[in-house]
């Protein structure tokens, strides 16, 4: 037996002693990258076109041919499974770990890719293709972990749960959202979780213990119509252009807090600990959507002010700052446009709504060793058996993980990728085989130490 110290906190598991993967183990775990991102999973069209499907009777087969149960969650919609993977434990009365990671990418954009997108093209020990880091990789990695560690004969102490889930690019409702409302998962008691994380372009690895609250905000606005050669007063077009430039404006003050420069570098919201703040310590606002106009025969006309307009927000919101203050920020910039607009009539000027309902309260999971002995064990095994230093970060987007931490689920993004650009959404995407194949390492120790760590639960 040996022991690690946390704090004051100490655990204790057995070290198990295992060779490193073989070439041919390694090969294969290549291969199974290749082979998982030749489906063109776009969430976008492909429940429609059946790769979604085609990807889950790939995973699930796959999982039950390395000896773990496997099935589609009920609750999955018909073009979208959801797929659940399970790994007994000797103690399977102990909290579960959950490993969760989605299958679906983002769109490609084919003229500018200098390979094809989903052939896996290898070339000087790189993987290309849609998915290799977002996120592909980290599913083949847990599949490949668990492969080695059944073949030497390695039983988890407490079980292992995978969850494969679609739609996580374009919002997440009908995947992980669909996932955390099944009668499976409210069986479950989940003591940790992994998700997505973020390669790392040096030698750290990054850890993320929250993200920011994605907000889709569409902004409209009504007002007076006329002939195109007249001033007229109270346009929509007026308002909505009043509203982004506000928008416009609170998104230059946070890239200030964000290079610490000018007199808002000094903001409460700047940075929550004593670092230099990165993405995810600001919230950020793009200006996603314009649109107004008046059309006829499908021909734009150009000589009538259109009587409404819209725009649309991408808002990012920070742990470090409240939900409500931002709330609070778009309807005062609605408000202030319409009061200061001439001419309006009566229902005319500025509102806001979602596009979807998004989740209001912000949802961190503890770094504290003491309080989460979790991070601690994370923390040894990177640090004693990698020699790396791991990075606490917000996540800058937003993850699957976001469901699990709102509903109280210690839960970490993690994708252990570092020495390598981030290519997430970029043209030519790719891993590098010894990053990938080290992360599947990652993975080999890590399910060793979680599932044998037995730290008793709600500390």
């Amino acid at each position: 037996m040996c022991s690690y110290a946390f704090g004051f906190t100490y655990c204790y598991w057995i070290v198990w002693k295992m060779s490193g993967f073989s070439v041919e183990e390694e090969e294969a775990s290549i291969v199974l990258l290749q082979e998982l991102i030749r489906f063109p999973t776009v969430s976008a069209s492909a429940g429609d076109d059946g790769s979604y499907n085609n990807c889950a009777s790939f995973i699930l087969n796959k999982l039950q041919a390395i000896g773990l149960e496997g099935f589609i969650l009920p609750e999955s919609l018909p073009t979208k499974p959801i797929v659940i993977g399970h790994w007994q434990g000797s103690q399977p009365e102990l909290p579960c770990v959950l490993l969760n990671s989605h299958y679906d990418v983002v769109p490609v954009v084919e003229e500018l890719w200098t390979v094809p997108t989903f052939s896996a093209h290898r070339e000087n020990g790189k993987v290309y293709g849609r998915g290799t880091q977002d996120m592909k990789c980290v599913v083949a990695q847990y599949i490949a972990a668990i492969e080695k560690l059944i073949r030497i004969g390695f039983k988890p102490t407490r079980s292992v749960f995978l969850s494969f889930i679609p739609d996580e690019e374009i919002g997440g409702a009908d995947g992980m959202g669909i996932l955390v409302e099944s009668s499976w998962f409210k069986g479950l008691q989940v003591e940790l979780a992994l998700d997505e994380g973020l390669a790392s372009t040096d030698n750290t690895f990054s850890i993320f213990y929250g993200e920011r609250l994605p907000w889709w905000v569409h902004i409209k606005a009504t007002g007076n119509t006329g002939h195109g050669s007249r001033f007229i007063d109270g346009t929509a077009v007026e308002q909505v252009v009043g509203v982004v430039n506000k928008a416009l404006q609170f998104r230059s003050d946070q890239l200030d807090i964000l290079h610490g420069r000018g007199h808002h570098a000094g903001c409460n919201h700047a940075v929550a600990r004593k670092k230099a703040p990165t993405i995810g310590d600001v919230t950020s606002l793009n200006v996603t959507m314009l649109r107004a106009g008046v059309q006829a025969g499908g021909k734009d006309i150009i000589n009538v002010v259109p009587p409404m307009a819209e725009a649309g927000f991408d808002v990012r919101i920070s742990p470090h700052t409240p939900t409500a203050e931002i709330e609070n920020q778009i309807t005062e910039w609605c408000q202030e446009v319409t009061r200061s607009t001439t001419g309006l009539g009566k229902g005319q000027g500025v509102t806001w709504e979602f596009f979807h309902t998004p989740l209001k309260e912000h949802s961190t999971t503890s770094c504290d060793t003491v309080e989460n002995p979790w991070y601690g064990v994370i923390s040894a095994v990177l640090q004693k058996e990698f020699d790396a230093e791991i990075v606490p970060q917000v996540f800058p987007a937003a993850t699957d993980s976001r469901f699990l931490r709102h509903l109280g689920v210690k839960a970490f993004g993690f994708s252990p990728m570092r020495n390598i650009p981030i290519m997430l959404h970029e043209h030519d995407e790719f891993i590098d085989e010894s990053v990938y194949l080290e992360g599947c390492r990652v993975f080999v120790s890590f399910w060793q130490r979680f599932t044998l760590f037995t730290y008793p639960t709600g500390v």
